[in-house]
């Protein structure tokens, strides 16, 4: 990445003179660490596309929920889901960078057509497309930039902790805008910049039909000015949402749209419950592809007529690996804050039985917070990740040297009794006890566990399996759903003693980790901290992997990060599919390839004329 990338340092003051760029030659695609894409140099649209896919006709969608804003950017209000997006533009913001579909780590000039950055990445330097535009017509220009971080930066809890390691944004030229940081050597921060959505200044700051101002730390259901492939045209609160594709879209002939934004509309129906959902599925017309999550659906309940005469298609793609879910403990209340009892409770679900009873075997394990071969810790910590480790020995178990870790694997009709038992002793160890009511603390109080969900989750089944269990310990544990709005005040304002959670991983994991898993997070309301977790070796360890240096060092570090996050037990890894399994009605058409990172892109799919 050095060398593709000069740094512009004059006596330690960085250069704003517009010509500097012009310098260096043009860029269109570039890796988070350094590895070239194998589309540098070269790029005029991803392998699997089809550049000539006809354009036209409508994407319809369901969605199972409601909104009541859209403004996705602060804690008030449930925004569209699809069509925004918390991080990122979704359809109707552009970004500085596009993360690229085909390729992990990569990124792609959007609003941004060039950028630069010194060997410390001490600051990160964007010069705008002149050519990008809102779909009001004006120029997206700096100031716009510089607005939406600092505001994002102020109304959000999220973006605050996500941008942390930002000092200050900056006009530096007519096109050109810089991020200057707090500490030098953080490899990711200018990408994450890259990742900014970018707001209309000009739009947010003005007034809207009715004369009143328009103000961007409340909920609105005002149509909001984008810069994306799609604008909102039409909808009807917690209803359906209706996107149309812009035909003057300034970015269209950028090489990751190629071949790409194909639908002339998208419309997105939301409706409450699994039932009406699937049904819609059934019935055609509203929703036209579906990701089949339950695993009891893709072997029983594709056996409808529509299925049978060929108009729905079942496919497979690849799993995508990026991700980590589990329950999380929220360690912030005192029934969690011992190690021991977290320990029991995950020794307590018998995966096994759940999954050849209840799902054909068809889930596997998720064994680790990341991933992927380079950053999965395996065995005993050796060479580089043991040195790492080194540096913390006094802040972590020692077992993390001793031991490989293990989930419990219930093989055996012995095993329950075994693993029940292991539990039940590290549960006596903490300070608890059985008596004819079940298990109680020292003072007497029952060990009880909610498990909060929102309504309609489909997380009911594997739950009680696990309740069973939990309760056969004496623990009063039960299942408590609420409604979205409900669940998501609970979820920002940690009200709650297990989650069932979906976190976004990469193969190169940075800042984000600050968020998860950051002791500074902890207690800002809106965290992805869901755990609670405050742990000096876990900020040290991801504090060395914001700075890390080359990939092997990141990968080192990440692996020595999952291994102490897993021997604190702040969560119950959960399952994975071992296949995306995709039904669709035959109105779509797509390329016989899908993009090797993301798993499938629906994106570059278009629809039969």
């Amino acid at each position: 990445m050095r060398g593709i990338f000069a740094a512009i340092v004059a006596g330690g003051v960085l250069c704003t003179a517009s010509g500097a760029f012009a310098q260096e030659p043009e860029w269109q695609s570039i890796a988070t660490l350094g590895s070239l894409s194998r589309y540098a140099g070269h790029f005029a649209r991803y392998d699997y596309v089809n550049p000539q896919a006809p354009r036209g006709g409508t994407l319809d969608m369901v969605v199972q929920g409601t909104f009541d804003s859209f403004n996705p950017y602060i804690p008030a209000g449930q925004a569209p889901s699809p069509g925004f997006a918390s991080f990122g533009g979704g359809l109707i913001y552009s970004t500085l960078m596009d993360q690229s579909q085909d390729e992990a780590g990569v990124f792609h000039a959007s609003l941004a057509q060039a950028m630069q950055t010194p060997a410390d990445h001490s600051w990160a330097r964007f010069r705008l497309n002149e050519k990008a535009r809102w779909h009001d017509g004006q120029p997206v220009t700096p100031e716009d930039v510089v607005w939406s971080f600092e505001v994002l930066r102020k109304i959000s809890p999220m973006y605050n902790s996500y941008y942390s390691g930002v000092e200050r944004a900056a006009v530096t030229g007519v096109h050109e805008v810089a991020f200057f940081f707090k500490r030098a050597g953080n490899r990711e921060l200018p990408y994450i910049m890259g990742d900014l959505p970018v707001l209309p200044k000009h739009w947010w700051e003005g007034r809207d039909a009715q004369g009143k101002k328009r103000d961007i730390t409340r909920p609105a259901l005002e149509i909001p000015l984008g810069s994306g492939p799609y604008r909102l045209t039409d909808f009807e609160t917690g209803k359906y949402a209706v996107w149309q594709r812009v035909k003057d879209f300034w970015g269209a002939d950028l090489p990751q749209n190629i071949g790409r934004y194909n639908y002339d509309r998208i419309r997105y129906t939301y409706l409450t419950g699994d039932k009406a959902v699937w049904e819609a599925f059934k019935k055609g017309g509203i929703y036209d592809y579906r990701q089949e999550n339950r695993i009891t659906n893709w072997m029983m309940a594709y056996n409808f007529p529509a299925v049978h005469e060929g108009r729905v298609k079942q496919v497979q793609f690849a799993p995508y690996s990026g991700y980590f879910q589990a329950y999380f403990f929220n360690t912030r209340r005192a029934k969690f804050a011992d190690v021991r009892v977290r320990k029991a409770l995950t020794l307590a679900l018998d995966f096994e039985s759940m999954n050849r009873l209840l799902y054909f075997s068809q889930y596997q394990r998720i064994r680790n917070y990341y991933n992927t071969p380079y950053t999965a810790s395996q065995g005993l910590p050796a060479g580089r990740e043991r040195e790492i480790l080194e540096t913390v020995r006094d802040l972590v178990p020692e077992a993390v040297f001793t031991q490989e870790f293990h989930l419990p694997e219930y093989k055996t009709l012995q095993d329950s009794g075994r693993y029940l038992g292991q539990a039940m002793q590290l549960l006596r160890e903490a300070g608890f006890h059985l008596e004819k009511n079940g298990l109680v603390d020292g003072h007497g109080n029952p060990f009880t566990i909610e498990f909060l969900f929102p309504a309609q989750s489909g997380l009911e089944k594997a739950a009680s399996f696990y309740v069973g269990h939990l309760q056969r310990l004496g623990i009063q544990a039960f299942i408590r759903t609420v409604d979205n709005s409900q669940y998501q005040y609970r979820l920002n304002h940690f009200d709650y003693d297990i989650v069932f959670d979906v976190m976004a991983q990469s193969v190169s994991p940075g800042n984000e980790q600050m968020g998860y898993f950051g002791s500074a997070a902890a207690d800002i309301a809106g965290s992805r901290n869901l755990a609670g977790v405050k742990n000096k070796s876990i900020d040290r360890l991801i504090e060395h992997l914001l700075h890390a240096q080359d990939y092997d060092e990141l990968a080192a570090t990440t692996r020595a990060l999952d291994r102490v996050l897993l021997w604190n037990y702040y969560t119950v890894p959960a399952w994975g599919a071992q296949h995306n399994n995709l039904a669709y009605w035959d109105k779509l058409r797509m390329p016989p390839r899908q993009p090797a990172h993301a798993s499938y892109d629906p994106m570059s799919w278009w629809i039969e004329p």
